[in-house]
């Protein structure tokens, strides 16, 4: 059947419909029929898929399936049988040959021809073989390795000539029994062998099969007369063998075994000896004891030598049933050897008693130890009993067992009657190997507590019995449960039942777990109380609270009741470090006003700053003295400094702008942001000039530089440095502060420099003193908008202090620097006052406060999760040990162990002074009495520090 082009739509249509009743014949032709019926000639062909059936199955196959696409977006499939035209190569015996089908169509809109072709392999035939004889050997086989044969061939298709490899069994081994031998034994298999003669170095086939035998170490077998192997001694067996050797010169050997057997022999008599100490064979030789084989003599280790390294003999006759003797007697050698017995030696009567001592199915000795916890040590130790052993140690065990676990050694008060020799020792471990003791009272307290309570058992009921309970033996000693009973994954939560786990301790080694059982438990029921949540902790900073709810306390529960009302509560906000209280009143002068406390007593560091924007001298006094305190403060106004010992002002005092002022103050050393900053002014206790006579210090300001203003009343400066003199007596640390001003010598000359100023505003608005921010986003230090590349030091803006190095910040200073006698915290060139805490310098650490070094710190200090230790401000990288933490110091009065400086979370035994502590989470634990394992011991542990040993 030959399908019309159609459009697969209709093709499905009518397959649907056919489905049910129409046979396959039937539906073949209905399907053309409809395709018949579609017309598709006024389609435009667009474009056209050309397939091919050839395949490398089926060579032959002319099919093409045609897929075409039509201008209105529709498609359609034709098959056609017999399309293709088909060119067929034929492939030869070392070339493939192909077959190409091809077909083209022309479409009917542009009358454009589109061309298709498939081309399908056809594998090459490959030689046809003659029969031939001819071939060259490449590998000759052995008799045990086969051989490559090369043979030559001629194809009877295209008569080329060509080699093949080809694979030759092996040829075997070629032994000619029937040809010569020689004959071969052992020396130990009765017979004479050459012993000059060279032993055979490896296994032979036995019987010339093919199973290897191990005959090494065979020479050549002395012959009689007649040709046979000699026998030693004709009233034993002897066995020897004859040799065959490959025939193909391969050197392999084949062996036929030969058995002669015994002349017969009835008895056997010791009737010699040499060398010997031993009472059982001089017995034997006096009471002619009879033998009935050499197996039967006693053994070479249990003949007692009169030397132990010296071998010696016994020498036997042979005597038949009529106790006549054979011809010969053999004298046999008696190796040298200790007399030896193992025995286990044991450092204490205790240890001894506790373990049990035998032997496994190897001989070897076995200690077991009885005890559930404790390790024994002991030394297996090997003893000769020979009376004249030449070994110079003696035993001088007092606890000793031997294999049969009895006692060896009989001792009195610890005198040792041991006399063997020591050959050899080995010391050993046995470890514990008995069983645990569960607490029964308690088990069976438990059990019937889970009876009585049934349904209503829950985890509280066992968890009270536990702690609570407790059972005394006749001897009146106690064991509490809680001590040897624990609970443990406890399923069961307040809604749901589920199950613990009780574990009971070993009674003996009170550590090991003795048993366990699963005890089902019921819903706990929630435990409802007043709860407090959401805290948050005060700061100096900021007020803190918490919320109370009312709800379960159990863990994992979570469940409030949100009937009850919430309540909040409000914690007050902490002093800052540099207050002495939050109320804003101050404990000696009562309320001021303000909402600050004016103090430094709370500090050991003491701030300077210089405020304002110019100086307007009196005379050019600032340019004839460099420093300036109260003390210049004059009546008469004929010099420009006023103040106290809380602040100094320097310019005129007709206009505030006119002057700076210079003040001393504190910082906050627990704000996390911007510290908090109290000024020492008059209004502090204290502090106030003329009404208190304990101060602490007066400001005193330095002119590091200056220069006058020029003739058009510009240009002039002043480069000011402000600190602290402390009175004697008074440890402060005291951190400088250096600002440059715009500077006039007189009230006049700025007057004359405001009037030829005609904009009106302030010359010095836009004047550049001190660091200042340029457009270009650097921070550079000027001196009368000159800039200072050649200034260094530190100097104050905008609250903060900076490095200066060549007229720029220096962002290269990132850690402790030294200016002026004082050491700053610095990162990127700015003093970090708001940073307390640990900063590294050259390889060491040190304590900062508010960004400046703290010689005043000592104690414990936490840095990154980890305590240091820390003395006069520095990290003690050389201190280890147990060290106590002073509450004269603010500690709490533990001991810490301390490695390097630091506090170490260790857990086990360390020493101090000498002596030895129990060390927990690297804590001395003084609430621990009891025993310790330690270096392979046992110590008494009375507050954590151990005693005597005990075990």
């Amino acid at each position: 059947m030959k399908l019309k082009r159609t459009k697969l739509a209709a093709l499905a249509l009518t397959a649907l419909m056919a489905v049910g009743a129409t046979s396959l014949v039937a539906y073949a032709s209905e399907t053309e029929d409809v395709a018949s019926a579609i017309d598709t000639s006024t389609k435009t062909e667009t474009g056209v898929v050309i397939d091919f059936y050839l395949s490398e199955d089926d060579l032959t196959n002319t099919g093409v399936k045609l897929t075409i696409s039509y201008s209105d977006g529709t498609t359609s499939t034709e098959i056609l049988e017999d399309a293709a035209t088909l060119t067929t190569t034929a492939a030869k015996c070392l070339e493939s040959g192909s077959v190409v089908a091809k077909y083209s169509y022309t479409l009917n809109g542009t009358g454009t021809t589109v061309s298709n072709s498939k081309t399908v392999t056809i594998p090459a035939t490959g030689h046809t073989a003659n029969d031939s004889t001819i071939y060259k050997v490449k590998t000759a086989p052995t008799c045990t390795t086969s051989g490559i044969y090369v043979y030559t061939y001629t194809c009877t298709v295209c008569k080329s000539v060509y080699d093949k490899e080809v694979e030759v069994a092996a040829t075997g081994h070629d032994y000619d029994f029937s040809g010569s031998y020689t004959y071969y034994a052992l020396s130990s298999d009765n017979v004479t062998v050459d012993t000059s003669s060279t032993a055979i170095s490896a296994n032979v086939y036995a019987d010339g099969v093919d199973t290897l035998v191990d005959v090494s170490g065979l020479q050549v077998a002395k012959t009689n007369s007649n040709g046979s192997p000699v026998i030693t001694d004709t009233s034993k067996a002897a066995t020897y063998y004859m040799v065959y050797t490959c025939a193909n010169g391969c050197g392999v050997k084949a062996a036929v075994k030969i058995t002669i057997p015994a002349s017969t022999v009835s008895y056997i008599l010791i009737v010699g000896q040499s060398g010997l100490n031993d009472q059982d064979i001089t017995d034997a030789i006096a009471n002619k004891t009879k033998y009935y084989s050499e197996s039967q003599l006693p053994s070479n280790d249990s003949i007692e030598l009169a030397n132990c390294t010296v071998d010696g003999s016994i020498t036997i006759a042979y005597y038949d049933s009529n106790d006549v003797p054979l011809e010969g007697t053999k004298k046999i050698t008696i190796t040298a050897h200790h007399m030896t017995k193992t025995v286990a030696v044991f450092s204490s009567e205790s240890d001894m008693t506790m373990c049990t001592v035998s032997t496994d199915t190897s001989g070897n000795m076995v200690v077991k130890n009885n005890s559930c916890y404790l390790t024994v040590t002991y030394v297996e130790q090997v003893e000769c009993t020979a009376a004249n052993c030449p070994l110079t140690t003696v035993c001088s065990a007092k606890y000793e067992k031997n294999t049969s676990n009895a006692i060896t050694v009989d001792f009195v008060e610890g005198i040792d009657t041991c006399s063997n020799k020591v050959v050899s020792t080995d010391n050993k471990t046995a470890s514990p190997a008995g069983a645990h003791t569960v607490l029964g009272a308690a088990k069976d307290d438990i059990a019937e507590l889970v009876k009585d309570k049934s349904t209503k058992l829950t985890y509280e009921d066992l968890e009270d019995l536990i702690s609570t309970g407790s059972y005394t033996t006749s001897s009146g000693v106690t064991y509490a449960y809680k001590d040897y009973v624990k609970l443990s994954d406890d399923t069961s939560t307040c809604t749901a039942n589920g199950t613990v786990t009780v574990t009971y301790i070993c009674t003996v080694d009170k550590v090991n777990t003795a048993a366990t059982e699963t005890i089902t438990v019921y819903a706990k029921g929630h435990d409802m109380k007043h709860i407090v949540t959401n805290t948050v902790a005060a700061t100096c900073e900021a007020d803190g609270g918490y919320d109370v709810v009312y709800g379960c306390v159990r863990d994992n529960c979570g469940y409030v009741d949100t009937s009850v009302e919430t309540q909040h509560y409000t914690l007050a906000r902490l002093r800052h470090t540099n207050e002495l209280s939050t109320d804003g009143v101050h404990p000696k002068n009562g309320s001021d006003g303000d909402s600050n406390d004016y103090t430094d007593t709370l500090n050991q560091k003491i701030y300077l700053e210089i405020t304002g924007s110019k100086v307007v001298d009196i005379n050019g006094y600032l340019t004839k003295d460099g420093t300036i305190t109260v003390a210049d403060v004059s009546s008469d106004g004929s010099t420009p400094v006023t103040g106290n010992d809380g602040w100094v002002r320097i310019g005129v005092s007709s206009d505030d702008t006119l002057a700076v002022y210079a003040r001393a103050y504190t910082l906050c050393t627990t704000c996390t942001g911007t510290p908090h900053r109290v000024y020492i002014t008059p209004a502090s206790a204290g502090y106030k000039s003329g009404t208190n006579s304990s101060t602490t210090g007066t400001i005193k300001v330095t002119v590091d530089a200056i220069n006058k203003q020029d003739s058009d009343g510009a240009g002039g400066y002043v480069t000011l440095t402000a600190t602290y003199v402390v009175n004697s007596g008074i440890t402060k640390t005291v951190v400088p502060a250096t600002s440059t001003f715009a500077y006039y010598t007189s009230e006049s000359a700025y007057t004359a420099r405001l009037q030829s100023n005609t904009t009106g505003t302030d010359p010095d608005a836009d004047v550049k003193n001190g660091l200042t921010l340029d457009s270009d986003g650097v921070y550079r230090y000027y001196l009368s908008d000159v800039f200072a590349s050649s200034y260094t030091g530190v100097t104050s803006y905008d609250g903060g202090l900076f490095f200066i190095s060549n007229g720029l910040v220096d962002t290269s200073a990132n850690e402790l620097c030294l200016y002026g006698g004082v050491w700053y915290y610095v990162s990127n060139g700015q003093v970090q006052l708001s940073y307390t805490g640990l900063a590294q310098h050259d390889g060491a650490w040190f304590y900062v406060t508010s960004g400046v070094l703290d010689t005043t710190k000592n104690g414990l200090v936490t840095y990154d999760g980890a305590q240091f230790l820390v003395a006069a401000g520095q990290v003690l990288t050389s201190y280890n040990g147990l060290w106590q933490y002073s509450s004269a110091i603010g500690g709490d009065d533990n001991w810490y162990f301390i490695a390097a400086g630091q506090v170490v979370d260790y857990s086990g035994v360390v020493m101090y002074d000498n002596a030895f502590f129990v060390v927990v989470d690297g804590v001395l634990d003084t609430s621990y009495n009891g025993t310790v394992e330690y270096d392979g011991a046992t110590f008494n542990v009375v507050a954590g520090q151990l005693y005597d040993q005990v075990a």
